[in-house]
């Protein structure tokens, strides 16, 4: 996922409800109505943003040692298993 556009999906839900809202109250003027979406858009935009950046770095960090390790246990099985088809031992092992 891009950090991109869930900041915006996001934003624009806040916006939303926050238009919403501001529409129901009673006396709120077009330019107050205007400034709080804009700022709700903008402040929930940019922590969007940023947490899902601190997601994303802190998940694939992990994630990949992970697959690292992952791979590693894939090797070491595929190569004992073609040592066992050849009857091959592997070097330091007694017969």
């Amino acid at each position: 996922m891009d950090k991109d556009r869930v900041g915006l999906a996001i934003a624009f839900l806040v916006a939303a409800v926050v238009l919403a809202m501001s529409l129901l109250i009673a006396g709120v003027e077009g330019f107050e109505v205007v400034f709080r979406v804009g700022v709700a858009f903008t402040v929930t935009y940019v922590v969007t943003f940023v947490s899902f950046g601190f997601i994303q770095r802190t998940a694939g960090v992990e994630l990949s040692a992970q697959e690292e390790k992952r791979l590693a246990e894939e090797a070491a099985t595929r190569r004992q298993a073609e040592e066992e088809e050849t009857g091959t031992s592997s070097p330091g092992e007694d017969e």
